[in-house]
């Protein structure tokens, strides 16, 4: 990956090795226009930056789409769900071809594991609580510090 593609917001507060870690756990998918990325209201499994090509943002209601928002390279997609373990509230379709680089739950997981940091990071940047942070502070964390390991049961 690029190192332009985790300078958006999100990243900011991410030191650069940090970046080429969370690099490291992402891979490339393609998709033709018209495709769709993710669908409104499926669970979510990962999260997208695009490298290249234009993404449409969607939402829609009695049966109409409404196009929200033209994403291109740089822009994350699906991370507030992703990152609050909800479904995805819109649908992202790909406008033109394009490529984006996938950052999978399980990926993030382990990413988590081993660099908590990243996880605390980016849940300051987002504005919001990082689901999976918590739930690995719960599990492999909290329990080992005495206060915590009574409330851990």
């Amino acid at each position: 990956m690029k190192k332009w593609h985790l300078e958006s917001p999100l990243f900011s507060a991410l030191s650069e090795e940090e970046r080429r870690t969370i690099s490291s756990e992402m891979q490339p998918e393609d998709y033709r226009k018209g495709e769709t990325i993710f669908a409104e209201g499926t669970p979510s499994q990962a999260m997208y930056v695009v490298e290249s090509g234009w993404v449409s943002i969607i939402s829609e209601t009695d049966g109409r789409k409404s196009i929200l928002a033209n994403l291109g390279p740089g822009s994350v997609l699906g991370e507030m769900a992703f990152f609050g373990d909800r479904p995805y509230s819109t649908s992202a379709e790909a406008a033109s071809e394009v490529t984006v680089w996938v950052l999978t739950k399980p990926a993030f997981a382990e990413l988590i594991a081993s660099e908590p940091s990243i996880g605390v990071k980016l849940s300051l940047a987002s504005g919001s609580k990082i689901a999976q942070v918590g739930d690995y502070l719960a599990e492999s964390r909290l329990p080992s510090v005495p206060f915590f390991s009574q409330l851990c049961l």
